[in-house]
């Protein structure tokens, strides 16, 4: 902490508010109370002044705690918020938490005084961080719009400016998606807990899947068409370079066939492949267990395209409704074919787990749900 931090503290007891400044000096954190009894008092000193920190008393005579509370997160909700109280019940300690309170602190341990102070303090540092890079991707984002608002207008006039213009899009609309990637790797570094942050990790993998799409657009001569194999193979080495441990002792096999998709079919494709061979490498090869995996993308008379995917690890308990799974990535898997592709979906478990895909390339785009 390099500045003196200006702390507003609701305490009725002047020894008390004393004894908390020379605690927080005798730790280090350099800071000035100022001390409020009242609700008017406190409420002027809130508007009044840019606080760092409020250190609030449960209960006083003419004033309370929840209400100030309250009143905070109204006017100041960036300000973190402790309580200092002689006894707080554990289900009332919970409720405060809820209501927005960084922390609370008992007189008989004010050991843990400094340590809340700075945790709180760093928490609002890395609150208005975030809320920093999300205006200026939104600020961005709405520049971007406005550029493609301007760029429209002047298609009307040139082919080759609409062709400029849909690769800048691509190639943008592929960093912004990198940008929210970063965020949200940035924002699950806060998260302690494995299943946030493996959630994390699963959002920024269907981000890269749509990414690529548009990278591969922005480099095609096509710009309303990709080739499907060339989009695989970028795709699943992607995958595989994320997951090294998998990579040694899993072999994946890719048949696909050349074929030109429109980005409507070629984005669930990529998602589709995403989810089920990111399930694999996470639950079908547990311990030391070796494998391979396939991929099979073919066209067939009439034009429908057979997108078939099996791996030989451990396969699926028996009855799993793919539609009812409890993961979210199985039940992605169900609404991307039948919802977005329109197409039918079959799933067979001997010896490992099969899925085939069939769906037509040339259903209406705006019959998507």
């Amino acid at each position: 902490m390099n500045k003196k931090l200006l702390v507003l503290n609701l305490e009725d007891c002047q020894q008390d508010s004393e004894l908390i400044g020379e605690r927080l000096a005798a730790e280090g954190v350099d800071c000035r109370l100022v001390r409020v009894e009242k609700e008017k008092d406190f409420i002027q000193a809130l508007e009044g002044n840019e606080f760092d920190l409020i250190l609030a008393d449960y209960s006083l005579p003419a004033f309370d705690g929840i209400s100030a509370l309250k009143i905070a997160r109204e006017k100041r909700p960036e300000v973190p918020f402790i309580f200092i109280s002689g006894a707080i019940g554990e289900a009332l300690a919970i409720e405060m938490l809820k209501n927005g309170a960084s922390d609370y602190i008992l007189k008989n341990h004010m050991a843990r005084l400094a340590p809340a102070v700075r945790k709180a303090l760093q928490m609002a540092r890395e609150r208005a961080e975030r809320k920093q890079a999300e205006e200026k991707l939104r600020k961005y984002r709405k520049h971007l719009e406005q550029l493609v608002e301007e760029r429209t207008a002047e298609l009307k006039a040139s082919l080759i400016e609409k062709e400029i213009l849909l690769k800048e899009i691509y190639h943008r609309t592929k960093n912004n998606m990198q940008v929210i990637s970063g965020l949200l790797n940035l924002q699950s570094m806060s998260f302690e807990d494995d299943g946030l942050q493996q959630a994390f990790r699963e959002t920024q993998d269907r981000i890269r899947a749509m990414a690529l799409v548009h990278e591969r657009l922005y480099k095609s001569k096509d710009l309303s068409n990709l080739d499907i194999k060339e989009y695989i193979e970028d795709l699943c080495s992607a995958i595989m370079e994320s997951y090294p441990q998998q990579k040694a002792k899993i072999s994946v096999k890719l048949e696909v066939e050349s074929i030109s998709m429109p980005i409507e079919i070629a984005t669930p494709c990529g998602l589709i492949i995403n989810e089920l061979l990111s399930n694999s490498l996470k639950h079908a090869f547990p311990r030391d267990r070796t494998g391979e995996i396939r991929i099979a993308v073919g066209q067939k008379k009439g034009d429908e395209i057979t997108l078939t995917y099996s791996d030989n690890g451990v396969g699926f308990p028996d009855g799993l409704d793919i539609s009812k799974a409890r993961t979210l990535g199985l039940r992605l898997v169900h609404n991307l074919v039948s919802v977005q592709l329109k197409g039918r979906l079959d799933v067979f478990r001997n010896g490992g787990a099969r899925f085939e895909i069939t769906f037509s390339p040339h259903f209406n785009p705006s019959h998507i749900s």
